[in-house]
């Protein structure tokens, strides 16, 4: 008898969502099942009896969010260096010169507490600074480089 996953307590919730259920509705589908009104405290089969009687109700749960039609699709590069060496030039046409600084800044927010980019050994938190960089420069905003650059080009006229 083992505790309720994260997985199926997110399942419970989405499910009474969806279903509209009211509080004391879904409190009582979880005391029928499983003798308590908080889904914290459902054994595996019970939260799985509790979903078993929502997909009886009529609940369909939705297959993974599938990636963004319509936009570049973006093969990364499972090789750890590799994709370190392909997000320092996408910083450095983001950034410019200066781009380490940045790069770190925004590495600290997606990964966390970390003193320099090169130490992060995680493709997943990579894969996440990677897109999150393409994405800006998809949007099309100017960076203080950039504004720097222009303004010190001479006028043509």
């Amino acid at each position: 008898m083992s505790d309720i996953t994260r997985g199926q307590q997110a399942k419970l919730h989405i499910a009474a969502k969806e279903l509209k259920l009211s509080k004391d509705q879904y409190k009582a589908i979880l005391f029928k099942h499983g003798h308590t009104f908080t889904s914290q405290r459902l054994t595996e089969t019970e939260a799985d009896a509790v979903l078993t009687e929502f997909k009886e109700m009529g609940w369909r749960p939705k297959s993974a969010k599938s990636p963004r039609k319509g936009g570049e699709v973006y093969h990364h590069n499972s090789s750890l260096k590799g994709l370190k060496e392909e997000i320092k030039e996408y910083a450095l046409k983001r950034w410019g010169q200066g781009y380490e600084r940045p790069l770190l800044a925004l590495a600290k927010k997606i990964y966390g507490e970390i003193d320099h980019f090169d130490w992060i050994e995680s493709l997943w938190h990579l894969k996440r600074i990677k897109e999150t960089i393409l994405r800006m420069q998809a949007k099309g905003s100017y960076t203080q480089h950039q504004r720097r650059e222009a303004l010190n080009q001479e006028d043509p006229f």
